[in-house]
């Protein structure tokens, strides 16, 4: 998927190594479901179907592929699971500092839009309405293999199991003594070195997941352009936001809605957050954190030049 995939696993009966390396090739498993670049996967034949093919397929993708839709229509877009006509233009991933052309970006706009992905829950099929490929679950993916491990993990006789892919991480068992995890969160100031943090989180279970800009970009003309888009402009979203981590019990979600709070700001996140009852912290380019009510126990700056405020 693009990242470092680590595993912590406590257990007293079962091979903890064994348990991790089925895991891995579980979630390699999952990416090639999902991701748009293999040329046999799900995502893949829909994103090069006719307009009137229904494409079988499998329940891990459909049900991604739902939640995902059910989050871009409930943001107006802010999550886009259609973003790939803009995204692959951008091409972040090679990090080649190329900013693309307006005329390329607005004719690449007019083919984005979660309307033209309809899913039938009867057969399990998908219809791209675009006729163009589209879909583009990158925003997605680390999320739903962290619940692919946590699933994974209640079937074996474990203490408990910690799983980080990329910028999300899945919570499960209980520690020694009963005492929470302590998850740390990356400071998104510190654009080089993931290890850094300034605050952290202390959690009993679940799944955490941090969109920052600092992820993926590049400076072109003293512009920093970074990976996580607006649907409405085809350019990098425009906000006063470093960061957003978002904890749920479903690692989608916290992905999902990571990317959507970015996009949003902290103002209108509030709604679809209460929503989904998902807690999030959010940092600003001033450095001032906010924390949503339910997380504020759990919650601990390690970094003075961070300041915690009230919304």
């Amino acid at each position: 998927m693009g990242t470092y995939i680590t595993q912590t696993i406590s257990t007293k009966k079962n091979q903890p190594e064994n348990i991790a390396n089925s895991i891995t090739k579980s979630i390699k498993n999952l990416e090639n479901k999902i991701s748009w670049r293999k040329e046999n996967s799900d995502i893949f034949k829909i994103n090069h179907s006719g307009k009137s093919d229904k494409i079988k397929v499998n329940n891990e993708t459909f049900d991604i592929l739902k939640r995902s839709l059910e989050v871009s229509q409930k943001t107006g877009g802010a999550f886009e699971v259609t973003i790939l006509p803009i995204s692959s233009i951008w091409n972040f991933s090679n990090n080649n500092g190329f900013v693309p052309n307006s005329s390329s970006l607005k004719n690449a706009l007019t083919k984005v839009g979660y309307k033209n992905i309809l899913l039938n829950e009867q057969d399990y099929t998908v219809q791209n309405l675009s006729g163009v490929p589209i879909l583009d679950l990158g925003g997605v993916g680390k999320g739903s293999a962290c619940d692919l491990a946590l699933k994974e993990y209640s079937k074996n006789d474990l203490n408990y199991a910690i799983i980080s892919v990329g910028g999300s991480i899945g919570l499960y068992g209980k520690k020694e003594n009963n005492q929470p995890f302590n998850i740390a969160i990356r400071d998104p100031l510190e654009k080089e070195d993931s290890s850094i943090s300034f605050a952290f989180i202390k959690l009993y279970s679940g799944c955490v997941s941090t969109s920052g800009a600092y992820e993926q970009g590049f400076t072109v003309d003293n512009t920093f352009y970074h990976h996580i888009l607006d649907s409405k402009t085809g350019y990098s979203a425009q906000t006063d936001l470093l960061s957003v981590t978002v904890c749920h019990d479903s690692g989608t979600l916290t992905d999902l809605l990571s990317t959507a709070c970015f996009v949003l700001g902290k103002d209108k996140s509030l709604p679809i957050l209460k929503e989904y009852n998902a807690e999030a912290i959010f940092v600003d380019k001033n450095k001032n954190v906010f924390v949503t009510p339910n997380l504020k126990s759990k919650f601990s700056l390690t970094n003075n030049n961070y300041k915690i405020c009230e919304w």
